[in-house]
C-alpha cells in the first residue's frame, strides 16, 4: 500500500512538470514507478491510467489478478518506451497485441513455428508442472496465460533488447543481456518456471535468444513472439490442468499425470 500511495504521489507531481528532454529509454526507466515514464514524455493522462490499473489489480482482493498486475507493469514500461518514440519499436497497441496471441498467421513463421513444436514435445514428455497455472476453467485458463505472453515479450524484447542493442551497438549482446534479464525475472518469480515441466534456466535461455532473433527478423513486430509464448505456457498449463482432471496431485510426483490435452468437458463449465 504504501508503494502505491508513493508511486501515485510521484506520478501526480510529475504529472505538472515539463520533460521535453527524456529519452525513450529513460521513459521506460522511469516506468518502474507505473506510468511516470508516460508523465515524464509529457502524456500525463495516459501515465495516471497505467497508474490506476496497476493498483487496481494489486488491490483487487482476487488472487489470480494480482498474480497478473505484474504483466501490467512490465508492458507499461514498454509502453512508456514506445510513446517516446523509442529505437526499434513497432507501431502496434496493446490490444493489437494482444489479439496477435490468437492469430494463427502468426504461427507461420520459420522460428516460432519449430520451437513450438520442439517445447511442445518436451512439454508432453516431462513430469506435470508443480506450481499453480490459473483458473481451473480451460477456457478462462487459457485467456490467463495472454498477459504473462504478453508482458514479457514487451519487457525483454520489446524494451530491453532494443535498447541494450543500440546501446552497445550489437544486436547479439543486446539479445543475450535481455536473455539473461529474462531467465533472471523468472528466478525472481520464486521458480514460476524453474520447474521439471520446463527445465528450468536453460529453456529459459533458448527460447529468450530464439524469440529475440524473431522479434529482429520481424521488425520488432512482437505479436509473432506473443504468439509462440502464449502458447507454450498454455501447453504447460493444460499439461498441469489435465493433470489435476484425472485425479492427480498437479505435481511432479503425481503419478506421471494425464496426457497433454486430457481435460474433462466440464472444466468448460
Amino acid at each position: 500500500m504504501r508503494s502505491f500511495a508513493l508511486a501515485a504521489i510521484l506520478t501526480l507531481f510529475f504529472s505538472n512538470t515539463s520533460f521535453a528532454g527524456v529519452s525513450p529509454e529513460a521513459a521506460g526507466l522511469l516506468s518502474v514507478v507505473p506510468g511516470l515514464g508516460q508523465v515524464a514524455h509529457g502524456d500525463p493522462i495516459r501515465g495516471l491510467a497505467w497508474l490506476g490499473a496497476v493498483a487496481a489489480t494489486f488491490f483487487s482482493g482476487n488472487g489470480d489478478i494480482k498474480r497478473n498486475g505484474i504483466s501490467l507493469w512490465q508492458y507499461n514500461v514498454y509502453d512508456a518506451y514506445q510513446n517516446a518514440g523509442g529505437r526499434n519499436t513497432a507501431k502496434n497497441n496493446v490490444f493489437q497485441n494482444t489479439l496477435g496471441a490468437y492469430n494463427p498467421l502468426n504461427l507461420v513463421d520459420p522460428i516460432g513455428a519449430p520451437q513450438l513444436a520442439a517445447n511442445a514435445y518436451e512439454i508432453i514428455s516431462s513430469s506435470p508442472d508443480t506450481v499453480y497455472r490459473g483458473p481451473h476453467n480451460v477456457l478462462v485458463g487459457t485467456l490467463w496465460q495472454t498477459p504473462n505472453a504478453l508482458a514479457e515479450e514487451a519487457l525483454y524484447r520489446g524494451y530491453f533488447f532494443p535498447v541494450i542493442s543500440n546501446a552497445v551497438s550489437s544486436k547479439v549482446v543486446g539479445a543475450v543481456v535481455s536473455t539473461v534479464l529474462f531467465d533472471f525475472g523468472h528466478m525472481l518469480y520464486g521458480g514460476y518456471t524453474l520447474n521439471k515441466v520446463y527445465a528450468g534456466s536453460l529453456n529459459n535461455i533458448v527460447n529468450g535468444l530464439l524469440w529475440c532473433w524473431q522479434t529482429d527478423r520481424n521488425h520488432y513486430d512482437l505479436r509473432h513472439s506473443i504468439f509462440t509464448h502464449m502458447w507454450i505456457d498454455a501447453m504447460i498449463y493444460y499439461r498441469w490442468n489435465g493433470n489435476l482432471g484425472t485425479g492427480g496431485t498437479g505435481s511432479s510426483g503425481g503419478g506421471g499425470g494425464a496426457p497433454m490435452l486430457g481435460l474433462k468437458l466440464n472444466y468448460f463449465i
